[in-house]
Order: structure tokens, then C-alpha cells, then sequence
């Protein structure tokens, strides 16, 4: 009798301890991270790629809202649905053709081809039934069980080039659909976290040439998926040759961290960010206008050793060709 006393005793401690701030909580954050992967493959499998727009109220929020580069406004559940049937009438085959997800804490981020064909009309553009693939990273958060919020970043002008509805220099290519694998690091979360924040504030001040031979690796890599092709740059002299793009127009480039969100998951890592600077240079030919510019950036990287191995990044590319081309403001 003493003795299962004393088991049960211990059986309490156990889950007692369990329940403490930093107790032996794994197993619980586990499940929550599993749940809402769980709730984001119903949007995909449900809502994206099924057209079961009905299932909306049980999947996302009451007052969810979706920040998407082509609406000027974040977007509510009804007008999501409604952007979400819009694009099946265009594309009926529309869906996920490859994707990844990480999870951490209340938050999702999924790397994601999209692939549909252009079989009707879109905004007056005739269809040209052509396979349209689109690459991006959108970030979600849940709350009490539902999606509450979303930011997404795709490929909007590659879209539109395939579309037809877009002008093209030479043969347009189009990269294949794939997912990243997430492996594993000795850099702890908090680790690689701290990295890309440390990354992403480098760049205010053209501070990024300096922290470039610690924060990248030797042989790094960084993939621009805001284009079809989806180009990539090798080594440091490649990471100092695609953000000198953004330096060169905007010297006062700088990314706004006040709101990030990231996730990390193994050794990838996904941050979401405003980023800002004035239009005063010139941009692949188009001269600034000393216009200011604001553009939303999803980036995921791959950390190794605290150092960036491979980097794959995301930008609004139609919003900022909107912003370089747009007529100067005038001054008051």
C-alpha cells in the first residue's frame, strides 16, 4: 500500500512538473506546432486545392485577415474566399504542386509551388491554356484553433508573364516545382532565430558588406524566387551582387523589423518583413524618382555553424516595379 502511494505520489510530481513554465513541455508544444500544421493542410487540401469554400468557418477565424500582394488592403475571410474562387474560375486545376511547412510556436510558414492552367478569362486577358507555375512563402498564424492572420508573397509578375499579360525580355523559363528539405543543426532555434534578425537589420546603412564574410558561408547560395526562373547566386560576391540591386536604387534600403514574424524549424528559418528606402538611384535601367518605396519580403534560410548556407527570398516584384515606374511625387 506505502509503495503505490509513493507512485502515485511521483506520477503527480511528474505531471505537475509538466504543467511549470519551462517544465517538461515538449511533448505539449509538439502537438500544438502538429495541430497547426494540421489546420494549415486543411487550407491547402480543403479550401486552395479542393475548392471547398464552405469548410471556411471552421478553418479560419471570424475576423481573419490576409495581407496578399495583388490587394492594396488586407482581406477579410469573405473576401479571401471570394479572391479563392476567383482564381479556380481562371485556373480550375489550380493547386499545390509541391510544398514545405514549418511550424514554431503559434506560427506556420509554407515554401509552396503553385501550378494551374489559364483555361478562362482573367481581368479582360484572354487565356492562352498555358501551365502557369508560381513560387512563394506565405506565413500563418493561429490562434484558440484557427488561422487568425496571413501574410503571402508570390511570384505576381511571373504570373502575369505567363499569363501573357506581362512583357517579357527573350524566352521566358520556368523552373521547375519544388520543396526545401528541412535538416537537421546544432544551432538551437534561438540560434538561427537571432541570426536572421541579425541578417535582416545588417542591411539598413549598407551594413551587409561588412557582415558578410561572418554571417554567409564560404560557399553560400541564395535563390531569387520572386522571378520564374528563379535565379540564383553563388558565394559571397553573389550575395553582395544581388542586394548592391537594392543599394544602387535605394542606398537608404532597410528592412523594417518592428513586426517580423519567424519561424524556425531544423536548421530553416523563415522571416516576414516590411522593408523600406527612397527611390534615388536607378533600378535594372528604370532612374529614381525620389519616390519612397515600401515593399513586403518573406525570406527562408538555411543555418549551419551560425552561418547562412542557402537562402531562398521573396518579394512583392509587380508592387515594386508599381512603385519604381509611378509618376514622381510632388513636393508640398
Amino acid at each position: 500500500m506505502k509503495r503505490a502511494i509513493q507512485l502515485h505520489a511521483v506520477l503527480a510530481l511528474i505531471l505537475f512538473v509538466s504543467l511549470l513554465p519551462g517544465g517538461v513541455s515538449v511533448n505539449a508544444q509538439e502537438d500544438s506546432m502538429a495541430a497547426n500544421k494540421a489546420l494549415v493542410e486543411r487550407h491547402i487540401n480543403e479550401i486552395f486545392n479542393g475548392a471547398q469554400f464552405d469548410h471556411a468557418p471552421e478553418i479560419y477565424s471570424d475576423d481573419f485577415l490576409v495581407y496578399s500582394p495583388l490587394s492594396p488592403d488586407p482581406l477579410d475571410r469573405d473576401g479571401f474566399m471570394a479572391t479563392l474562387e476567383g482564381f479556380h474560375a481562371v485556373f480550375p486545376d489550380l493547386g499545390y504542386a509541391a510544398y514545405t511547412m514549418l511550424a514554431q510556436d503559434d506560427l506556420v510558414a509554407v515554401q509552396y509551388t503553385l501550378s494551374g492552367t489559364f483555361t478562362n478569362e482573367f481581368n479582360g486577358i484572354p487565356p492562352n491554356g498555358e501551365l502557369v507555375k508560381i513560387f512563394g512563402i506565405d506565413v500563418w498564424r493561429i490562434a484558440d484553433g484557427k488561422i487568425v492572420e496571413c501574410y503571402i508573397m508570390y511570384d505576381t509578375m511571373g504570373m502575369l508573364q505567363q499569363m501573357g499579360a506581362a512583357p517579357v525580355e527573350g524566352e521566358l523559363v520556368i523552373g521547375d516545382p519544388w520543396a526545401v528539405t528541412v535538416g537537421t543543426t546544432s544551432d538551437t532555434p534561438d540560434e538561427i532565430r537571432d541570426a536572421l534578425i541579425a541578417n535582416a537589420a545588417s542591411v539598413e546603412g549598407e551594413g551587409f558588406y561588412d557582415t558578410i564574410d561572418t554571417a554567409w558561408a564560404e560557399d553560400c547560395v541564395l535563390h531569387d524566387i520572386s522571378r520564374p526562373e528563379v535565379v540564383t547566386f553563388s558565394g559571397r560576391d553573389g550575395m553582395k551582387q544581388w542586394i548592391s540591386l537594392f543599394y544602387g536604387a535605394t542606398p537608404d534600403f532597410r528592412h523594417l523589423l518592428e513586426d517580423a514574424h519567424v519561424v524556425v524549424e531544423g536548421d530553416v528559418g523563415v522571416i516576414q518583413m516590411g522593408s523600406a528606402g527612397t527611390f534615388t538611384g536607378d533600378f535594372m535601367g528604370i532612374p529614381g524618382n525620389g519616390n519612397p518605396i515600401t515593399l513586403p519580403v518573406i525570406m527562408m534560410w538555411r543555418v549551419k555553424d551560425g552561418q547562412v548556407v542557402e537562402g531562398w527570398v521573396n518579394i512583392d516584384t509587380l508592387g515594386l516595379i508599381t512603385q519604381l515606374t509611378a509618376e514622381p511625387l510632388q513636393a508640398e
